[in-house]
């Protein structure tokens, strides 16, 4: 045996969790936890994304998120009624922390990545992982401000559960 280089626990649970997804006997069940099977057909790519554009960006087709923005789904809708909904107020805790954080000076990069997905480059974007911290940083930051996200772009897209767009 030789050591070729350390990996990181990150890089470990990604390896993990993408041959599960190639699987034939464990592929339903991962794509069933994400509501879909998108992102085995998707392009990824790690895009820079203006704060304002970001508040344009939809949430996932998901209870928690569509009452927070009135079933709108726009994070932009969302970030202003930020604990105006009492059933959901421990997810308004939660984007309330965040932000705190971002005013207390920590910086966004220091986050992980949002997770979006689209049909395309010029579809509309939906998040699938990190709806909390795209709350959080449209609240928080400038809108000139940018960030970067993984964005999945899939023509299938519109079998995943969690995007439901007209």
């Amino acid at each position: 045996m030789r050591v070729l280089r350390d990996v990181d626990e990150q890089e470990m649970i990604d390896a993990f969790v993408l041959a599960e997804l190639e699987s034939s006997r464990h592929r339903r069940y991962y794509a069933g936890l994400v509501g879909g099977d998108f992102s085995l057909y998707a392009k990824w790519k790690l895009v820079v994304v203006p704060i304002g554009e970001l508040g344009d960006w939809r949430y996932a087709h998901e209870q928690t998120w569509r009452t927070l923005s009135k079933e709108a789904r726009r994070i932009r809708v969302g970030a202003r009624r930020v604990g105006k909904e009492p059933s959901i107020q421990m997810t308004s805790d939660c984007i309330l922390a965040v932000e705190n954080d971002l005013k207390n000076g920590r910086r966004a990069s220091s986050y992980q990545p949002i997770i979006a997905a689209a049909k395309n480059e010029q579809s509309l974007h939906v998040i699938a992982e990190g709806h909390t911290r795209a709350t959080a940083f449209v609240r928080a930051l400038d809108a000139q401000g940018e960030i970067e996200v993984i964005v999945g772009y899939s023509p299938n897209l519109a079998s995943w559960g969690y995007y439901h767009l007209p």
